[in-house]
């Protein structure tokens, strides 16, 4: 597997990483931001609410 060590695409394997790790962090930035909005008392499905309407399967 020396293909995985090829010396000669380092720089390829620098911009694809660290352009992976931009969209993650971009993801993560973005669900943080919109969460409050999501759930929570007040969400869009607040999770009491919806507990109560699904029935039990336990």
């Amino acid at each position: 597997m020396d293909w995985i060590a090829a010396p000669d695409y380092w720089l390829s394997r620098l911009v694809v990483q660290r352009g992976l790790a931009l969209i993650y962090l971009l993801a993560f930035l973005s669900a943080i931001r919109e969460f409050p909005a999501l759930a929570g008392e007040r969400g869009l499905t607040p999770a009491p609410a919806f507990l109560r309407a699904v029935p039990s399967r336990l």
